[in-house]
């Protein structure tokens, strides 16, 4: 039987389940015969690969954590073996819409638990201790927006953490089980409504699943976005909110009802869970809906016959094929014509605006002074560098000087490159074919925005700025690189295997230097312990004196300590952590300084401080993410020697000073004598 859409293809198969579907493949003029036996196609074999590849991503990490150096090279050859074979088979025109689904979940699971195998029994990632810690609060108190100086406005947005505390309390499992189960639902969430989301846009599940695949490629898919925090959680509930809007666009009656309703919680619960997700999202629906409101104007245009009169006018109407949308005459209605306006999505921006706004204003005003000195940074970075008066920051190289093998610098630019490539085709894909579907429209305008993101990882601000918005703009990346490559594949000898085994290896490129441009080579694999290298830095001696701490001190005291037993103490510990983002007392200089004086002791006093956690390990190395502290300390980002020995012994020559806690490189003591907290 012959269909012309998806939707006659699934009718027909759930009332005529033995008969044999010849589907209409819209974006590459092709039919596809797809018999219900073969519904799940290569699904079951590809599950099969997908396990392998995990396993032999497991064998590199357990090699790698016991210092053997080719663990890494498993870790990579592994990433290939589940992406590449899964790519092939949705590149391919004889996969169902069920097993194009099914791959996409599978892929993207297989993902998230490759994340899951670099920590498979405690969290290690920098953010994923702080939402813990507000998981605990609320839990332990019952309330929420208990007070959390390392990153203030997390108790501000608990979307997360009530999720989590309820999953906790109705299952009676840990954290760390809620934690990643949650994630775990979140990224099926995310890769399957952008699967939908892009089909819905195109209407190929072919397109929809090169789409897909694209987004995958985003430099923090792979680890930032997977680890348990709010980003985590916010960014696959506007994946949701972007196929809502998008399907509810069509439909009518009940249907469009639930629709709204879907997407007014849906949006709502973006607004509590995460600030720059919310404000993203809010970016979005405006330009949808001015859009939308600029091509109704143009669509009344060229039903009343109105020709633009500007100055080259025909010039550019001829080069840009203009002249199909405007017609010459301009004495009324154009015979024929019918006038089609699409609803923009402006009551559902005003919702998400209204929501943000009065979230931010009457909760989490200390958003504005937590995110405005990294955007001004940014700023100020970016209009030096271009003045002239600064050298910008060198790509691929750490803070201790460690720089990335030529192959990843290949791939990382190679990734990014072949992304640029596609866009203007992409671009163009859609001038030429959708430029009536304001939806198609906004994401070609957002996607200019990716090359402006890239100019930004040049400077050591701006950096995290650019890979923090790349998880928003890769939305409109995917779907234009998606235009883009498969525009620049069928111009070729498309049953060529040669050009299809070629398109496939470009598709794996970009994911793998996704993975290598987003994240920073010592803290993709574990492995033995380093100096302030966040997940490389979590180790047992850590966690046994964070523990001990929670058992063995009395509760409400102040503590300092280094980033990493910071987020231990404040964790695993229970302990209240002082910190210069929350409290204003930069505590760096306390431990660094090679004699406690009268300004040590000064903040000592006041940041009430009790307790002092001293890694002895701190003297051995520098400091891979560039700080030992926190931001602000001596020499911050440009540390040229390990801190000295003799800075960080001092506490055991000053009288008053009683040492607690003693394991060998980490020692706590009681400084209450000299704070005057007793």
């Amino acid at each position: 039987m012959i269909v012309s859409t998806p939707d006659e293809a699934r009718a027909i198969e759930r009332t005529q389940p033995h008969q044999d579907i010849v589907e209409y493949q819209s974006a590459d003029q092709e039919l596809a015969i797809i018999p219900p036996s073969s519904a799940w196609g290569w699904f079951p074999a590809l599950s099969l690969i997908a396990a392998c590849s995990l396993l032999m991503i497991s064998l590199g990490y357990t090699l790698n954590r016991r210092g053997e150096e080719w663990g890494a090279s498993l870790f990579w050859v592994g990433l290939v073996v589940l992406f590449a074979p899964i790519a092939a088979r949705l590149l391919s025109a004889e996969a169902s819409r069920r097993e194009r689904l099914a791959l996409i979940g599978l892929l993207g699971v297989s993902i998230y638990l490759v994340k899951i195998l670099h920590s498979p029994v405690n969290f290690t990632f920098h953010d994923e201790f702080i939402h813990w810690r507000t998981a605990i609060d609320i839990l332990r108190t019952g309330h929420l927006y208990e007070p959390n100086p390392i990153i203030p406005v997390s108790p501000l947005y608990p979307g997360l953490q009530l999720v989590t505390t309820a999953l906790m309390t109705q299952t009676g499992i840990a954290i760390y089980g809620a934690g990643n189960l949650l994630m775990g639902l979140a990224r099926l969430m995310l890769v399957l409504s952008l699967f939908l989301f892009f089909e819905k846009l195109t209407g190929s599940q072919r397109m929809a699943g090169l789409g897909a695949l694209l987004y995958m490629g985003n430099p923090t898919f792979l680890f930032f976005s997977a680890q348990y925090a709010y980003e985590s959680l916010s960014l696959p509930l506007a994946g949701l909110a972007l196929f809502v809007a998008a399907r509810r666009q069509q439909e009518h009656g009940l249907t469009r009802l639930g629709l709204n309703v879907t997407l007014i919680l849906t949006l709502l619960t973006i607004v509590i869970t995460h600030h720059l997700t919310a404000y993203a999202v809010v970016g979005f629906l405006l330009l949808w809906t001015l859009v939308a409101y600029l091509s109704n104007l143009m669509a009344r245009l060229r039903y009343k016959g109105y020709t633009p009169r500007l100055p080259g006018w025909n010039f550019v109407s001829t080069r840009l094929g203009l002249k199909k949308w405007f017609p010459a005459s301009s004495s009324g209605p154009v015979s024929g014509e019918v006038l089609e306006l699409q609803p923009g999505p402006g009551g559902a921006a005003l919702l998400v605006l209204v929501a943000s706004v009065a979230w931010l204003v009457y909760v989490a005003t200390f958003t504005i002074g937590y995110l405005a000195p990294v955007l001004r940074d940014a700023v100020v970075e970016v209009v030096r560098l271009i003045a002239g008066e600064a050298s910008g920051r060198q790509l691929f190289k750490g803070s201790v000087g460690q720089v990335a093998p030529f192959w990843e610098q290949v791939m990382g630019y190679g990734s990014v490159g072949l992304l640029i490539l596609a866009l203007p085709f992409g671009i163009l894909h859609i001038w030429r074919n959708q430029r009536r579907n304001a939806l198609a429209l906004t994401l070609a305008v957002m996607g200019i925005a990716y090359p402006a993101t890239l100019g930004l990882r040049f400077t050591s601000a701006g950096w995290e700025v650019s890979n923090r918005t790349s998880e928003f703009v890769f939305v409109a990346v995917a779907l234009l690189g998606a235009y883009g490559l498969a525009w620049i594949w069928m111009s070729g000898r498309r049953k060529s295997w040669e050009w299809s085994t070629a398109f496939v290896v470009c598709v794996t490129v970009i994911f793998m230097g996704g993975v290598m441009v987003g994240w920073p080579p010592f803290a993709r694999i574990p492995g033995p312990y380093l100096v302030s290298a966040d997940t490389r830095s979590i180790e047992w001696e850590g966690i046994a004196a964070a523990d001990w701490s929670r058992d063995g001190l009395p509760k409400g005291y102040r503590m300092a300590a280094d980033r990493i037993n910071n987020l231990l103490m404040l964790s695993q510990g229970q302990q209240r952590i002082v910190m210069n983002v929350g409290d204003g007392v930069n505590v760096g200089t306390i431990f660094m300084a090679r004699e406690l004086g009268p300004i040590e002791v000064d903040r000592l006093k006041k940041g009430h401080i009790r307790y002092l956690v001293v890694d002895k390990r701190l003297t051995t190395a520098l400091p891979y993410i560039g700080i030992y502290f926190e931001a602000g300390e001596p020499d911050t980002g440009v540390h040229k020697t390990p801190i000295d020995p003799v800075a960080l012994a001092k506490f055991d020559k000053l009288p008053y000073v009683r040492r607690l806690y003693d394991s060998g490189n980490i020692v706590i003591y009681d400084v209450g004598e000299i704070s005057g907290v007793r």
